[in-house]
């Protein structure tokens, strides 16, 4: 999978760039905030997967020995599929599939140059067992990279060391720091056949400043028992079966929805993401809705944009609402993401509010660009699609948070619209994106 998201120039990144520390971007008006020359939205605004594709499949394998590193999805990886975050960039491993208790899998690496990382821990079904995200580890001198959730700490810089375990067993009344624990198999996998009880890691990395998409240090070194991973077995084998697995656990929780035909469509609204599901990043909170899209008509979706953990420089201890929040354009059905416009690329009117418009066509129509409020995505090559906005690690106390109940001007609102309607508002209220959505019948608020 390639994708048109440039970082200094390069599709797959290449060269060098200052590692900047994290601070916070608070919303603001007209054009996204600079990014000092280091990340540039694609040729849209967002983050846009130029060739989507569903994997194939040949028959699973058992992973008795472990898998390495594999990308899932960004960088090299050729894959599409599970609702990816289009500004992140997804390695999955495999532990050894039988571990006795006491067994130690061993995680050597450095903090990334970028917003955001975490190491989780999957059963074969992809259900969370466990995460370690940058906030919780400790370096290997003690010290913790960011000051909380979303508030970073600049006097740890990129590249900082840091070991980390996963243990077979129960985990004692007091955890060790930096430690994942794997539940007795009996207990985990239940009936499961033995052939069939693996266990998946998932490395994320988010919005990297640097100039690679693992932000500028290697991936982390996984060894059991004094043996790295990457001698047991070919990667190959390891991403076909983990990919099939997460396939067939998504459609288990996910399945299709019908395409029902309509005329003038109604906008549905979001709803709240409970949880449960596959693959999930325990860090992020979602709300998603499932819609179609007949020629001739687009969508937008508006909503307040919450302050985000940024490179950006601001007073010191200023805190952010979020460390990250997006919009994202699925397909509902193959789960493959189309774009995202994540928030250094959302283009803010004077209130502070992203306004997303949405076309079947492949191209911006008129008045659908920064210069009139708006940042545009296409809907996909599958109908019907579905729309996801992400928030992660919320501020405690953050009440446009999703989840917390009322949410107020930070839950996304969606309203349809005719393009020939769309264009001759643009046209009438230039740079009054509120004024396009009010007249396409949506509610300000």
């Amino acid at each position: 999978m390639r994708y048109a998201l440039r970082r200094a120039g390069c599709i797959v990144v290449h060269g060098i760039c200052a590692a900047l520390p994290l601070t916070v971007a608070a919303a603001g008006s007209g054009t996204p905030p600079p990014d000092q020359g280091q990340y540039t939205p694609g040729k849209y605004g967002y983050a846009q997967i130029v060739s989507p594709n569903v994997p194939s499949y040949r028959s699973a394998v058992p992973l008795a020995q472990g898998c390495d590193w594999s990308p899932i999805y960004g960088d090299t990886a050729t894959q599409n599929f599970a609702f990816p975050e289009a500004n992140a960039t997804y390695w999955q491993a495999s532990p050894p599939q039988s571990g006795t208790a006491g067994m130690q899998v061993r995680i050597d690496g450095q903090f990334p140059n970028a917003r955001y990382f975490s190491i989780s821990l999957y059963d074969s079904g992809w259900k969370l067992i466990g995460a370690l995200s940058d906030y919780q580890l400790q370096t290997q001198t003690g010290t913790k990279p960011t000051a909380g959730r979303t508030q970073a700490d600049a006097s740890t810089a990129a590249g900082q060391p840091y070991t980390a375990f996963i243990v077979f067993g129960a985990p004692p009344a007091s955890p060790a720091a930096n430690t994942l624990y794997v539940p007795p198999q009996s207990t985990l996998f239940g009936p499961v056949p033995a052939s069939s009880q693996h266990l998946y890691l998932l490395y994320r990395v988010y919005m990297p400043y640097g100039s690679t998409a693992s932000g500028d240090v290697p991936l982390p070194t996984l060894t059991v028992g004094g043996q790295p991973l990457s001698t047991l077995v070919q990667t190959a084998a390891c991403q076909d079966t983990a990919s099939q697995e997460l396939q067939n656990a998504l459609y288990a929780v996910n399945s299709p929805p019908g395409q029902a035909p309509f005329g003038a469509p109604q906008a549905p609204s979001f709803s709240v993401f409970n949880g449960a599901g596959a693959a999930v990043n325990g860090d992020n909170r979602y709300m998603s809705a499932t819609l179609g899209l007949p020629a001739g008509y687009l969508y937008i979706v508006r909503g307040k944009a919450p302050s985000f953990t940024s490179s950006a420089t601001v007073p010191a201890g200023s805190a952010a609402n979020v460390r990250y929040w997006s919009i994202c354009q699925d397909t509902s059905t193959s789960t493959e993401v189309v774009g995202c416009v994540g928030d250094r690329q959302a283009v803010l009117d004077s209130g502070g509010y992203y306004n997303v418009a949405v076309t079947v066509q492949s191209t911006a129509p008129a008045g659908a660009d920064a210069a009139h409020g708006f940042n545009w995505m296409p809907f996909g090559p599958q109908s019907p699609g579905a729309v996801i906005y992400r928030q992660m690690l919320a501020a405690p106390g953050f009440q446009g948070a999703i989840g917390s109940g009322g949410m107020g001007s930070y839950a996304p609102q969606i309203v349809y619209c005719r393009v020939a309607t769309f264009q001759t508002l643009a046209a009438a209220y230039p740079k009054s994106p509120d004024q396009v959505f009010k007249g396409c019948g949506g509610t300000l608020n």
